[in-house]
């Protein structure tokens, strides 16, 4: 782990230095977002953000190797019994969460910890070999790896296997997608409603996982439950749910999301 945060180090350096990495989009973003700060404050903020992902970064390199005792005492879940109950109980359930600190290592962490299975569902990149990657690092803790794209034909065909389906759902959506608007850090912002519907559809409960850096290389998470089975309410409901959820999670620790993403590359149609 030092080794590999020398070199988060030097990512960040870099990122953030010379290339200015995405840059413009980081600043912007928190701009819009926190108005009310100070030029120099967004630009502390932007090189806190590009410090934490670079050690990010560093920790998801270290998923390869990283042995299940370590990682326990490295990302320690409250509330974990919440799901385990469900479970019990013979019922899949769908965990929803954001791109907060290190959510590689919390799917990896819940499915270490859960005692079932963990369906991890993630988006193909542009590079195969990072998908592949990624793949692996997660099937080494037992994780079943599914493509958003193959999400509902997986969903159908594993239905009798109890398991937790686990998602990060806070990126923007295909403009082509079905979509929510919402307003969420200061302006109106698409939400992806496939978590919804897939919990309309197979009448599954709905929780929220929530992350928080407590030290370099060293994260709480807790689980709270968004919608139960015997009352999945009217659409739109998780999904506005899920947004404040992850609203209030930036807003207690801005530095720690993903502000490099575009999620406001489009704005709402008239």
């Amino acid at each position: 782990m030092p080794v590999l945060y020398v070199l988060g180090n030097v990512f960040y350096f870099v990122s953030y230095y010379l290339l200015k990495l995405r840059r413009p989009v980081v600043i912007a973003n928190l701009s819009k977002t926190f108005s009310h700060f100070s030029a120099a404050q967004i630009n502390s903020l932007a090189k806190t953000f590009y410090h934490n992902y670079a050690e990010v970064i560093a920790e998801m390199l270290k998923t390869f190797s990283i042995p299940p005792e370590m990682l326990a005492k490295r990302v320690h879940i409250e509330n974990i019994d919440l799901l385990q109950n469900e479970l019990g109980k013979g019922q899949s359930v769908i965990v929803l969460s954001a791109h907060l600190c290190n959510v590689d290592w919390l799917m990896v962490a819940t499915q270490l910890k859960l005692g079932y299975p963990v369906d991890v569902v993630y988006k193909p990149r542009h590079i195969e070999s990072i998908d592949m990657m990624f793949i692996k690092s997660h099937q080494r803790f037992g994780a079943y790896p599914v493509s958003t794209k193959d999400t509902a034909r997986e969903t159908v065909r594993r239905k009798n296997v109890v398991r937790a389906i686990a998602l990060a759902a806070d990126l923007a959506p295909r403009e082509s997608e079905d979509k929510l608007w919402l307003e969420f850090l200061s302006r109106s912002t698409a939400f992806f409603q496939g978590p919804e519907k897939l919990a309309h559809m197979m009448k599954y409960p709905v929780y929220f996982m929530s992350m928080k850096r407590i030290r370099r290389g060293y994260y709480r998470a807790s689980v709270k439950q968004l919608t139960s089975l015997s009352h999945i309410e009217s659409d739109q409901v998780i999904t506005r749910r899920y947004a404040q959820e992850v609203e209030a999670q930036i807003l207690l620790n801005p530095a720690d999301w993903l502000w490099s993403h575009q999620r406001w590359k489009y704005s709402k149609p008239d």
